[in-house]
């Protein structure tokens, strides 16, 4: 087994938006800053990949094992449809609707079993219990608690629970009697993803909206959960400068001095016609239509390009569309073991084109808050350009996932359900950029808290005051 290392804090990062979290964020260094030590868990890390990181970040990194293919989906699959109403979440009633849809196959034939057994559950809410408990027994791996003992971490940080492999280390770590936290990589991890069958002791919640959601999830009470904000968007928020902007815009060979909407895609396995959304747009862009000086900027999401959500068939007609009033921002992917992580200049990128934006619009991502913490109106593309599709495929179906539905409420941002009200709002904001404003802070603020540029430092406060807490039981 070796020597025991030690260290302060572990973080898991099993997706790669979690290093945004963690890394991207300066987090580290403020923990460094304070005199703690910090590892990263990661699934197969080429030795290249660990040197950079240990080099760049001053961290070490330890390679998790990976779970067996049939564990890793049943555990999966099966945590989606036991525990909670899938009926009554439109999340995961679309990723049910969607398999039912498909042909017949032994996938269609479990989803059916698993459907049944969840409107049993449902009903009888004993039985739901009983088949939580039972199923965290199998949140089980000897290779991954030696891996933990070694490293001995005094607290671990979980950033995605809703991975199956990241659900064992809390487990193995909870056994081994180490205390834990959940600090979650995105807004919709709670609702979107079911039940996490194992959480942190602790909780770091981005802002009141999250602190509800765990809170009526989990039952943790108020003394373990510290709302500090959002560290990698006020890092992007933080690094948007007039100088840096002009350098990205010309990057993209636009003019630094003119006027641009942002358009943030999403995977097509969320908004299918979107491209036929961006196409009409970019039309109305040369046409004159914004304005004689208005450009437009597209940025497709990283799970339009890797990952098992992927659809690279519409990368030729988006990049037809680059020209003296159109470019594309592809995201900054690195070629590495984990989904979707980005270098960490990308972070910055974004949040400088987002600061500049006339409007910024998305189909229902996590870019209306990184729009909204520059201040930037939003308007959400809810329709599938002059396409009907079944619900499940429809892009219309993300505003009534529960996280975007409570922040449409919040009113903040406009939804378009056609392509005349997208005009209509478009227009609209650019005739009056404060437009909403109040509502946009309001919105931010229920989302991420005060916005005052100290996230990281609360989340840093947090981390040791529990480490503290700990040494003193």
């Amino acid at each position: 087994m070796g020597c025991r290392l030690m260290v302060d804090i572990a973080f898991t990062a099993c997706h790669g938006f979690s290093i945004r979290l963690i890394l991207h964020s300066g987090l580290v260094e403020e923990l460094q800053r304070r005199g703690l030590s910090v590892a990263i868990l990661m699934p197969k890390v080429e030795p290249v990949e660990s040197a950079r990181l240990r080099d760049r970040y001053n961290v070490e990194v330890f390679e998790l094992p990976r779970l067996s293919g049939l564990a890793n989906q049943n555990l999966e699959v099966l945590r989606r449809y036991l525990f909670e109403d899938v009926a009554a979440n439109h999340a995961l009633r679309a990723r049910h609707d969607r398999i039912m849809a498909g042909p017949m196959s032994r996938v269609k034939f479990r989803a059916s079993v698993f459907y049944l057994l969840n409107r049993i559950t449902h009903f009888f809410p004993a039985l739901r219990k009983g088949m939580e408990t039972s199923h965290r027994r199998f949140y089980r791996n000897d290779e991954i608690a030696s891996t933990i003992s070694r490293i001995s971490p005094r607290l671990l940080v979980s950033t995605y629970p809703a991975n199956p492999l990241e659900g064992v280390v809390l487990a193995e770590a909870g056994r081994l009697g180490i205390q834990t936290v959940t600090q979650l990589l995105s807004w919709d991890n709670i609702t979107t993803k079911g039940r996490f069958i194992v959480r942190g002791d602790k909780f770091v919640s981005w802002g009141p909206v999250m602190t509800a959601e765990n809170k009526e999830a989990s039952g943790v009470d108020d003394s373990n959960i510290a709302e500090v904000g959002v560290p990698h968007f006020e890092t992007h928020k933080n690094a948007a400068t007039p100088e840096r902007l002009a350098v990205e815009l010309t990057r993209l060979g636009l003019p630094p001095d003119q006027p641009y909407l942002f358009f943030g895609m999403s995977s097509p396995f969320f908004a299918p016609r979107e491209i036929d959304i961006i196409e009409a747009l970019a039309e109305k862009i040369n046409a004159d239509e914004f304005g004689l000086n208005m450009h437009l900027v597209i940025r497709p999401h990283p799970q339009n390009l890797t990952g098992d959500v992927a659809d690279q068939s519409w990368i030729p007609r988006l990049d037809e569309l680059k020209g003296p009033r159109v470019a594309i921002n592809y995201p900054g992917l690195v070629d590495g073991s984990l989904p979707w992580m980005m270098q960490e200049e990308d972070l910055n990128a974004l949040g400088n084109l987002l600061s500049g934006a006339a409007v910024t619009l998305n189909s229902g991502s996590t870019l209306s808050i990184d729009a909204m913490i520059h201040d930037r109106p939003v308007v959400l593309t809810a329709f599938d350009a002059n396409d009907e599709l079944p619900w499940w495929q429809s892009a219309s179906r993300c505003i009534k996932f529960t996280h975007n539905a409570k922040l449409i409420a919040l009113k903040g941002l406009r939804v378009a359900a056609s392509f005349d009200e997208l005009w209509t709002h478009v227009k609209a904001y650019i005739d009056n950029p404060e437009l909403d404003k109040e509502e946009r802070e309001i919105s931010l603020r229920m989302e991420c808290g005060p916005n005052d540029g100290q996230s990281v430092s609360r989340t840093a406060d947090a981390l040791q005051g529990w480490l503290q807490m700990t040494d003193e039981q």
